[in-house]
Parts: C-alpha cells; structure tokens; sequence
C-alpha cells in the first residue's frame, strides 16, 4: 500500500482577520505534509514531520519480519543520495510489531528532503518519503496530512510557550471555531472536533489564523478539507 507523501504549495496571498477588517498578506508560504509512505512489505507503516528544525522518522516493522539493521538516506533537492544514520543490530520481531524513530537533526532548509531505509538485504523503501524543510526567515507551519482529515496535527513554532489563538473561517469571514494552546502543536480534530463530520465542509477550502496575543505574530493561510 502506497501512501501520499509530502505536497508543498507557495500562495499569492492570504485573508488575515485585524481590527475587524479582512486584509491581504501578499507572499506566504503554506507547508503541508501528508508525512506517509507504506512503502515496503515489512512495513506497517512509515511516517515522519518537520518540527523545530528537525526532521523525525517513525516507522513500524511489521510482526514476524526481521532484518539485519536499517540503513537512513537522504536526497536533499537535487543533491545525491546521502546515508545519514544507521540502527545497528537486529531489527524487528517474530512476535512483534516493532516501532523505531530516527532524528535527522540538520536537514537542509529550503528544499525538499526524500527519506528512504534499507532494511537489511530486503532493499529500501518505495517511493521516498518526502518533506518540505522551511528555509532560514520563512514565517512557516506544517499541517500534516493534508488536505485535513481527523488524525491532522498543526506544527508552528513556540519557543517560549506562548498562548496562540487559533480560529478556523469559512472563505466568506464566518467563524467556525477558535481554540486557545501554548504548545506548538494543535490536534485539529481536538480543535473544531465536529468539522470532520460535516459534510457541507467536504472538500472545501477554509481559512486559518494563528494569532498571540499581543497580535504581533500572525500566521494564516487557506486549507483544504479531506472529501
């Protein structure tokens, strides 16, 4: 089974809600990542997300396959293939499911970065997986999946664990719901919980904000909903 994995979009313009008023902010960039790729036999699954720099792989050998150690690559642009870890030893279980994370702690920004694993004489993953790594200045975010399903999280950027409110529109400006965090990721099913089960918002395209609040940072950008 093959999964979509990492889609990056940059838009012209946003929609931003201020002082009751709706303005245009030119030259944002939208970073959306499914994050998935179940692209091997022995896999369960193959998952990874951009979060504060790095880049964190999770994947799932499935019970009963083993392998002798897993080897990490990564294709960053058009640059060669680079091996950038290794888990030595055994891997896997005859029993088991076994669940394993790696951190690649200096992806290079700017560009998309394709992950695969070898595992063992069994070959490497396929098709990569792949994630956008915002480069340095950019106001960025990750949604991943998208387009938005119950199981999306919202990743942004909160060192000092400021409160963020973050809102949820239609494209007309209606409100359909706001939730207040001070971590740097939101659930978006705990978030506006009933949106996944509303069919008249299927497929369509909503608009976000993320704001503190002294209203100094904003991020917004337009989403899309899974049908």
């Amino acid at each position: 089974m093959f999964g979509k994995t990492t889609t990056f979009m940059r838009l012209p313009s946003c929609y931003c809600l201020q002082n009751n008023k709706w303005l245009v902010h030119v030259a944002f960039l939208l970073i959306v990542s499914s994050g998935y790729a179940q692209s091997h036999f022995m896999l369960d699954n193959y998952t990874g997300i951009y979060s504060e720099g790095n880049v964190i792989l999770q994947w799932t050998l499935s019970r009963g396959q083993t392998c002798n150690g897993t080897v990490i690559f990564r294709i960053s642009g058009n640059g060669p293939t680079v091996k950038i870890g290794e888990i030595a030893g055994e891997c896997g279980s005859p029993s088991e499911a076994r669940r394993y994370t790696f951190v690649d702690e200096s992806p290079v920004p700017g560009v998309v970065n394709d992950y695969t694993l070898e595992l063992g004489i069994w070959g490497r993953t396929e098709p990569a997986l792949s994630l956008f790594v915002p480069g340095p200045g950019v106001n960025g975010f990750i949604i991943s999946p998208h387009p938005v399903t119950p199981e999306s999280r919202l990743y942004f950027s909160n060192p000092h664990n400021e409160t963020f409110t973050l809102s949820l529109f239609t494209l007309t400006g209606q409100r359909i719901c706001s939730f207040t965090t001070t971590d740097n990721r939101i659930d978006l099913n705990d978030f506006c919980p009933w949106t996944h089960s509303a069919t008249h918002l299927s497929g369509r395209m909503l608009l976000f904000s993320l704001t503190d609040e002294t209203r100094s940072k904003t991020h917004s950008a337009v989403i899309k909903m899974a049908p």
